[in-house]
C-alpha cells in the first residue's frame, strides 16, 4: 500500500492546540484519525490525546493485515477511547470528563 499523509494545525486564539492527528497502517489496512478537544470543557488537549490513542491501540490489534469489519473496527475504537476519557476523570477527580470531536 501506498499513501501520503500531510498534516496543518493551527492554535488560533486558544492558549494551547487541542488538535491531533494520527495514523497507523498494516499491510492492508489504514487509519487515519483527527481529533479536536472540544473548547469551553476541561483538558479538550487530553481528551484528543487518549482518543487518538485508544484508536491506534485498537487498530494494531485488530488490523491483522486487514480489518474484517470496518464499521465495527470504528465503533469499538471510539467506545474505547469513551471509557478511557471515564478512567482519566476518575483519576484525576474532575467534575467532568475532557471532551473532543474526533472522525477516521
Amino acid at each position: 500500500m501506498r499513501f501520503t499523509i500531510g498534516q496543518a494545525s493551527e492554535t488560533g486564539a486558544r492558549a494551547s492546540n487541542q488538535d491531533r492527528m494520527g495514523y497507523c497502517f498494516s499491510r492492508e489496512s489504514l487509519l487515519v484519525v483527527v481529533a479536536d478537544g472540544m473548547g469551553g470543557h476541561l483538558r479538550g488537549e487530553v481528551a484528543a490525546q487518549l482518543s487518538m490513542e485508544a484508536a491506534a491501540a485498537a487498530f494494531q490489534r485488530a488490523a491483522r493485515p486487514r480489518l474484517t469489519d470496518p464499521a465495527g473496527f470504528l465503533g469499538e475504537a471510539f467506545r474505547a477511547g469513551h471509557r478511557e476519557l471515564h478512567r482519566y476523570r476518575e483519576l484525576h477527580d474532575l467534575p467532568e470528563c475532557p471532551h473532543t470531536t474526533i472522525v477516521a
